[in-house]
Formats: C-alpha cells, structure tokens, sequence
C-alpha cells in the first residue's frame, strides 16, 4: 500500500501546512494526498495489548479507546517537525488526550515501506525533546510485533546540553487561561515561544519547575501551562493541589504512573508522576462552559 516518494519529490515539494494534509509529488506530473494515500484508514495501536484504534475521515478522526468509548474530533497536518523534515506532525483538536500531536514516519520494514504514528508529549531533559506514549500501524500495514522490536521514532536528537529561558512563576498566569493569546498580559517572550522547542525554567508554587506555555493555535487562545517537577515526590504535590483545589474528582493509575484530577473555579487541573523519567507533570486548563 505504501509507496516510496521519488527524491525529486523532497526537493520540489516544501514542508507547509495544510488542512488536514497537503500533496507531495509522486512521479512525473503527479500529486499524491498525503490524507488520501497515507493517513486515511483505520489505526491500531501495536506497542501494548490496550486495544486503542484510530479512524481517519477527511477533516475528523475517530478515537476507539481500549475501555470501548468512542470519540470523534476535528484534526489538523502541519508538515515537517522538530525530528524529521519530511515527517507530518497531527495535531487533534481537544482536551485532556493522553498524547500533545502524532508524529507520521515512513519506517523500512521487512514487508518494505510502512507508515506508523508516534503519539508523543512534549518532555524536557536529555537528547529527545518528546516521548513516545504509543505507537500505531495502519490496520492492513501491520507487521507482527513484540514489546523489543516496535519501531522507535526516527531522527532523534543527539544528545546536547539544555538551557531554558526564565518563565516565571506558572501560578501567576493561571488567572490568564482561556484568554486570547495575543491579548493575554504575557511577557513578551513568552508570547513570542515555539510551542515545539521551548521550554522555560521556572516554578510552580515556588518548586523548580520546567514550564510550557501552550497556545491553542486553531482559536488563539492561551489554553494551557504545563509544569514539569524534577524529583519531586509525587504524594507531596497531590497534598500541595489538594490544599488549593480540594479533593481530586478522579485517581488512579495513567501511562507509567499514578494520577489525579481536580477541578475548581472553573479550571481542570491534572497531576502525573511519570516514574520512567522521574518527573511530576501538572497541567492546568480552563473548562469550557
């Protein structure tokens, strides 16, 4: 099914971004949609037992969590990312997914040529800027798999010293959320970051913290901060958020970790200890009405 794109392709054809996708060379005079030849179809996840699928329609995907619930929301392609210029990263337009974007990556196989989708967060520290939550095959593309020999992303950074920028005090902006972004009162540079590279060093509730400003970018709206705490034990900011917001509406048990969720004065707050990385991920949204 997959076909290989001709090198003159990548010359011809620059990365921009399209709705849902745009189109790549494919021969002489010929046009390939990327939605129609590669992303349209039914997905399965291949790096665990947890039967998630997505399904890909021209503007929508429909998510088939593991638990059986369905649900179906709008999506956007930008072409190019931060690993690979040739990948094409899916944003899925809603809130509290396990994932930030998919990653699309052309793997050579044994069966040749074949697509897979990395669903990824955005991370901080060490040489990889994401990390990998799932992976998904097209449903008629699998390959048989065990846990060792499920692609990994292409295109990984080598590994290099961080530095970020100074973000502040998260809780100072919290107040912000929902608001437009170019009118929310931001520091100027943090208004200016690349949702995609940027992480800004800071603290939440006066922990050190790594900070993600994030942009809604199809309403332009400040939707979200995410706070990355290095070593910090997990059970000692549930208490911290449990102090300021009350008891969490929902725990238990997320990709690697323990977690939690509370919800007052009309935000949703999420706490994630990601045991793997040794990190405490709190991100603060506003609800909509």
């Amino acid at each position: 099914m997959k076909r290989i794109i001709c090198l003159l392709a990548a010359a011809l054809c620059a990365c921009t971004a399209k709705e849902p996708a745009g189109n790549i060379m494919d021969g002489d005079g010929m046009l390939r949609d990327f939605f129609s030849y590669d992303l349209k179809g039914r997905w399965i996840r291949i790096d665990d037992d947890a039967a998630e699928e997505l399904i890909f329609e021209k503007d929508t995907v429909t998510m088939i969590h593991s638990d059986g619930r369905t649900e179906t929301f709008p999506y956007y392609v930008n072409d190019g990312s931060e690993l690979q210029n040739d990948d094409h990263t899916i944003f899925i337009e809603a809130e509290g997914l396990p994932y930030d974007e998919l990653i699309y990556q052309d793997h050579q196989t044994e069966k040749g040529l074949k697509g897979y989708l990395f669903a990824v967060w955005a991370v901080t520290g060490g040489r990889d800027p994401f990390e990998t939550v799932m992976v998904f095959q097209r449903e008629d593309d699998r390959n048989h798999y065990t846990p060792d020999t499920v692609p990994e992303r292409l295109g990984v950074p080598e590994e290099e010293e961080r530095e970020y920028p100074p973000g502040g005090e998260a809780s100072d902006y919290i107040p912000l959320l929902g608001e437009m972004w170019e009118d929310a009162a931001l520091p100027e540079f943090i208004r200016q970051y690349d949702s995609n590279s940027v992480i800004f060093a800071g603290t939440l509730y006066g922990y050190p913290a790594d900070i993600l400003y994030t942009e809604f970018l199809r309403t332009g709206r400040f939707h979200e901060i995410t706070c990355y705490v290095h070593d910090m034990n997990y059970e000692e900011f549930h208490e911290v958020l449990k102090e300021r917001y009350g008891e969490a509406v929902w725990s238990g048990e997320k990709e690697n970790g323990p977690a939690a969720e509370y919800r007052k004065d009309g935000l949703q707050i999420d706490l994630w200890h990601d045991t793997a990385q040794n990190y405490v991920r709190v991100t603060f949204r506003r609800i909509k009405e």
